[in-house]
């Protein structure tokens, strides 16, 4: 729910502000776009892009400590008109040094979306858990860098809706994968 995306942002950003000494907002975005071809018996081929993207919003305390809120966002498509979509929400610390990076979040909501032409949608929703990861930051300007992340999750959505008609099914992702991260300070 984009609502409590904010509302969770606005609380946090307020609060860091209130309690920081010296620091800056900042925006942390792993990046993760791919493209894999298969080819299945009798020659047919199949592609499916895949997009994940991790924006984080939050405050930077010192050269050290980072808290934000975390959105993943995922979007696949493919052939046969498969698409799947949607995301995850939850709070983050993120730990710099050195240009090292070290981040923990943990997902509180969200939902997906899983199409086919003409078959019926598949909602995922109730989506939580945590993800780990860790990176190597090169400095470009005074307030950019970027670089390579690994990142860790195990997200699972525990309702599935097919059809209007709830089933007590689990849905996991679950997996480590790489980023090109980008990380900005105002």
């Amino acid at each position: 729910n984009p609502m409590k995306i904010l509302a969770i942002l606005g609380f946090m950003i307020i609060t860091s502000q209130a309690l920081a000494t010296s620091g800056d907002l900042a925006f942390h975005l792993p990046i993760n776009f791919r493209t894999r071809s298969e080819i299945v018996a009798g020659g047919a081929a199949s592609t499916t892009q895949y997009l994940d993207v991790v924006p984080s919003l939050g405050y930077q305390y010192s050269d050290l400590l980072y808290f934000g809120v975390n959105y993943r966002y995922t979007n696949e498509s493919g052939s046969g008109g498969y698409k799947f979509s949607g995301g995850a929400y939850g709070p983050t610390v993120v730990l710099t040094n050195s240009n090292f990076l070290f981040s923990l979040a943990y997902y509180l909501g969200g939902d997906l979306t899983k199409s086919y032409d003409g078959s019926a949608d598949t909602k995922y929703s109730s989506g939580s858990g945590p993800e780990v990861s860790i990176g190597y930051l090169f400095p470009v300007a005074g307030s950019f860098a970027w670089g390579p992340e690994f990142m860790y999750s195990d997200i699972k959505y525990t309702s599935t809706q097919v059809s209007g008609v709830t089933t007590s099914s689990t849905y996991e992702i679950s997996g480590i994968e790489p980023y090109i991260a980008l990380f900005f300070y105002f």
